[in-house]
């Protein structure tokens, strides 16, 4: 009944804040620098999550089998549950005839079979267990069917409109597909606000069962890329090799998206290959810092009518690396901007430009209400400007 209560509540809440169908969240476009640069893959992308920006493309809207990709949107879920309360990584978690059944990459659960969540987590992470996932997924939704209708539902919240899912896990169906624009958009959204997941795919080894099972990462990247933890590989006969890659140097995260690499050499070295690419042409600005006033705006029938804007937390863009002091930023009022505002609701956008050319647009909400002006303010100010209007 508890089970049936969380599910009903989930739905409920997907539905109240879904976007408009087919919304995708905007990536912004840093200028590229190395014309020619190509990915051999069916589709790839590059990301800097922070600021949103796409540093490289290719058939990204492309809808692909994903195979264990798949998983990417299974531990957004898991960990939402984790964060939000609902479920304790000390929780125990039973191992149903179903889970023990599943074929494909495995740490062989038997049925009855009892770990806490957190170590079928990391056998998830790691091993890219298909069994443990479907575990989880029953043990968080009663049955893998309703946890997979999560799954769609979370996928078109974040406008993920590429993407359909038929299992936790990705095992092939024809009817179970993603982009890499999209699982890009669920790794950024994991990242960003579950870090936590990255202590889990950062382990290289791992003892599943004391002296009998050791699971090693399939992502190879762990141990031979340079600030690696993640986050997530996948293959199947119709994927082909896959693999969602991540590394931090510095003050820069990277979150690399290579499909239907040719085999698991290919997509290793196309991933670090994207990765070199990002660390090696481009760079965070920090244009703010959490608080900071950003300008002000005119906002005539608001009282006062030049309202201060500051940034509702760390704003940052992406420029080509030396260049930071070539960019500059626009301050403007949001468009369709009316008053009364309520705190919260977009009150400017903030544009950062590269020579001339616009890098990033950032929607500033209202750090307090603000209202309108009176009646005899307002026509004051109509006067004004009928005045001032005579004289141009």
């Amino acid at each position: 009944m508890r089970r049936l209560l969380l599910l009903s509540l989930s739905v409920f809440l997907c539905f109240m804040t879904l976007p408009a169908f087919g919304e995708v969240p905007p990536f912004g476009q840093a200028p590229l620098v190395e014309p020619g640069f190509d990915i051999a893959a069916k589709a790839a992308l590059l990301l800097e999550p922070e600021s949103n920006t796409l540093l490289y493309a290719k058939d990204i809207h492309r809808r692909l089998p994903p195979a264990s990709l798949t998983k990417i949107v299974s531990m957004l879920l898991i960990m939402e549950a984790v964060d939000e309360g609902r479920v304790r990584l000390d929780e125990p978690v039973t191992t149903s005839a179903h889970a023990a059944g599943i074929g494909g990459s495995q740490v062989y659960l038997k049925e009855g079979e009892v770990f806490p969540l957190e170590k079928l987590l990391i056998a998830i992470a790691v091993e890219s267990a298909n069994d443990a996932t479907t575990a989880v997924a029953e043990h968080l939704y009663s049955t893998e069917e309703d946890f997979v209708r999560m799954m769609n539902l979370r996928a078109r919240k974040l406008g993920m409109k590429n993407s359909h899912f038929t299992n936790p896990h990705g095992l092939p169906d024809p009817e179970h597909y993603t982009s890499a624009a999209d699982i890009a958009v669920a790794a950024r959204e994991l990242i960003v606000k579950h870090p936590r997941i990255l202590r889990y795919t950062s382990i290289w080894q791992y003892e599943f069962r004391p002296e009998k099972t050791v699971l090693l990462n399939t992502n190879e990247l762990i141990r031979d890329y340079r600030g690696a933890d993640g986050l997530k590989t996948g293959h199947t006969q119709e994927a082909g090799w896959c693999l969602v890659g991540t590394a931090r140097r510095a003050e820069m995260r990277l979150i690399a998206v290579v499909m239907g690499a040719a085999d698991n050499a290919a997509r290793l070295r196309e991933t670090k290959r994207l990765l070199d690419y990002g660390f090696r042409n481009f760079e965070v600005l920090t244009v703010a810092q959490k608080g900071q006033e950003l300008g002000r705006v005119r906002v005539p029938e608001a009282w006062p009518s030049r309202v201060k804007v500051t940034a509702p937390q760390k704003i940052v863009a992406v420029v080509p690396r030396g260049k930071a002091r070539l960019a500059e930023t626009k301050l403007t009022p949001h468009p369709g901007l009316r008053v009364p505002v309520a705190k919260g609701e977009p009150l400017a956008d903030l544009t950062v430009f590269y020579r001339g050319k616009k890098v990033s647009r950032q929607i500033i909400p209202a750090a307090r209400p603000i209202g309108r002006a009176n009646i005899i303010i307002r026509g004051w100010r109509a006067f004004i400007r009928w005045v001032l209007g005579l004289f141009r």
